[in-house]
């Protein structure tokens, strides 16, 4: 099969490639030369490309010769950011490449990676800049589409691992509500569900998190258990952190946490899988075998 991936540069999007790199073509759509090195050694072809731009990325595809492909993955996305430009060209933006692209080149699937609690109508601008995104996706008529809203997800040395194994660590961790409700899924099993969604042609948009819905601090404890620790997690107040991420856009370009990224990680994790499960005949990986393996 001959695939199409943007984002690929990513986390995911690298163990994508080292899953799958050997059984299928995989043409990988990155934006500059930096992007690029990160995918050396893997089993892909790369093109750069400036994704406002699907005139001079057709023409470079031309050269490729394949006459269609099975199928274009679309990996990019962002929880942080500073505003609505931010998310827009993350999200939005994006899509609008996609489905242009889709329109101008032979392709048999769409399939695109969500967040869990995307939705156009909300008011946290990172969740709704990826449910707009997923609704120009979706009404797109230039392919049948399948998008996946994904919660945390867990894999080999990925920020979200090595932040959880740094806390697992701690003798003090502290955490804004860590009461709020975190569904971990391991990399592996996303990775099967985007195959899935291709071999098995499945349309529409499917939720999937871990087998676990568990209070954040649970999950910090339960990670320190495995290594051996107790970590004592003391849950500070979101309006806090709030106060915190307003005074650091003013002082800082680029703010390590802005209010946007503290309401999506804010977001409480409680998916019921069982339907998406079953239509993409997946079975998830324990979260502690997944823990094991991060740690």
């Amino acid at each position: 099969m001959n695939w199409l991936i943007t984002g690929a540069n990513g986390h995911l999007g690298r163990k994508l490639i080292e899953a799958c790199g050997g059984q299928h073509r995989i043409v990988a759509l990155v934006r500059s030369e930096g992007a690029l090195e990160q995918l050396s050694g893997l089993s892909c072809e790369a093109v750069i490309t400036d994704y406002r731009d699907v005139t001079g990325l057709i023409a470079e595809l031309s050269r490729l010769d394949v006459e269609t492909w099975d199928a274009l993955i679309g990996l990019t996305g962002t929880i942080w950011g500073r505003g609505s430009s931010d998310y827009y060209a993350a999200h939005e933006s994006v899509s609008e490449f996609l489905t242009e692209l889709a329109v101008r080149v032979p392709i048999q699937r769409l399939v695109s990676l969500s967040i869990c609690g995307a939705d156009a109508s909300v008011k946290n601008e990172c969740l709704a800049s990826r449910g707009a995104a997923d609704d120009i996706l979706r009404l797109s008529k230039s392919a049948p589409v399948s998008i996946l809203r994904l919660p945390m997800i867990l894999g080999e040395n990925d920020h979200a691992s090595r932040a959880l194994a740094n806390k697992a660590r701690a003798k003090w961790v502290f955490s804004f509500r860590a009461d709020s409700l975190e569904q971990p899924i391991a990399a592996s099993d996303v990775i099967a569900a985007i195959q899935a969604m291709i071999h098995g042609q499945t349309e529409g948009v499917f939720d999937l998190a871990g087998p676990e819905s568990i209070k954040r601090a649970d999950l910090i404890r339960r990670a320190g258990e495995l290594l051996g620790r107790s970590p004592i997690v003391i849950s500070l107040p979101l309006g806090l952190g709030q106060f915190i991420a307003k005074v650091l856009a003013v002082i800082m370009d680029s703010p390590p946490i802005t209010e946007p990224m503290l309401g999506v990680l804010d977001h409480d994790d409680d998916v019921d899988s069982q339907e998406t499960l079953h239509q993409l005949n997946l079975q998830l990986t324990p979260l502690d075998r997944v823990l094991d393996g991060i740690l």
